[in-house]
């Protein structure tokens, strides 16, 4: 007689909330499945059923990860949101985390209750960002224009000696354009974090942890601050999201997928 093996059910963690109940949130998860609670000692791991051991970081993924995480901020639910692709092997696995790290977790999702994360980008608005550094630098100017003045081949040194250069003036520029900037977020923020520029052209790229009730007099110290350069550069804001930057919890997520219980 022919037997079929049942699929083990594992569970998808997006994030960690404070609840002494299920919070269903709808058919919202990776691959259209439901999304719901499993509550221990007035915590919750919000969760969905899964078959994969393994969750592939596409931006459909990402995109379903970050929405439930936005729907639970949005609700104004304070949350802890996990790593993207923490899966447990089973509900005892969550319930164990839920248990083994309770009084840290608590105190986190608590210290974020009426606090959200809004993030600043600013960047150089313009085509080409080697010519306009060029053009606003005659020291960069003059190096260019004495490798690439001769005839022959300047050679792989001066090269790179041009780029580097390029990447003082540059990092000096984006110092300068951070110490008008970052100050006045200071003041509406009860945290900044300094992130790494994506490219060239990214001047800025602050995570900044704000009150609830001080998103709007955030958003107004941004328009102000902008206000002080020209149209070479544009300031982009974003937000409110779950505080993804400070969140300072570590635990170890092997066990998550090792617990039998």
């Amino acid at each position: 007689m022919a037997t079929t093996r049942k699929s083990r059910s594992r569970f998808y963690i997006y994030a960690i909330i404070e609840a002494d109940q299920a919070r269903p949130l709808g058919k919202v998860g990776l691959k259209g499945a439901a999304v719901n609670c499993i509550v221990e000692q007035g915590l919750a791991a919000v969760v969905s059923k899964t078959e994969e051991t393994r969750v592939r970081p596409q931006r459909a993924n990402i995109v379903v990860h970050n929405g439930v995480v936005k729907q639970l901020t949005d609700a104004g639910v304070a949350c802890l949101p996990l790593a993207f692709g923490t899966i447990a092997a089973n509900e005892g696995a969550v319930r164990a985390l839920l248990r083994e790290e309770h009084d840290t977790l608590l105190e986190q999702v608590r210290f974020f209750h009426d606090k959200v994360e809004m993030g600043l980008r600013v960047k150089f608005d313009v085509s080409n960002i080697y010519q306009y550094i060029m053009d606003s630098h005659p020291e960069l100017r003059h190096l260019r224009d004495q490798v690439f003045g001769a005839q022959h081949d300047p050679g792989r040194d001066a090269k790179v000696e041009l780029g580097r250069v390029f990447d003082r003036l540059l990092n000096e520029d984006r110092q300068t354009y951070r110490d008008k900037v970052q100050p006045a977020l200071e003041a509406v923020s009860e945290e900044v974090r300094v992130n790494d520029p994506r490219n060239d052209h990214e001047i800025i790229n602050l995570a900044c942890l704000v009150r609830r009730d001080r998103v709007k007099e955030f958003e107004d110290t941004v328009v102000k601050a902008a206000g002080q350069f020209g149209n070479e550069v544009a300031f982009n804001y974003s937000g409110p999201w779950a505080p993804f930057n400070f969140i300072d919890v570590r635990f170890d997520a092997e066990r998550l997928h090792a617990h039998s219980g």
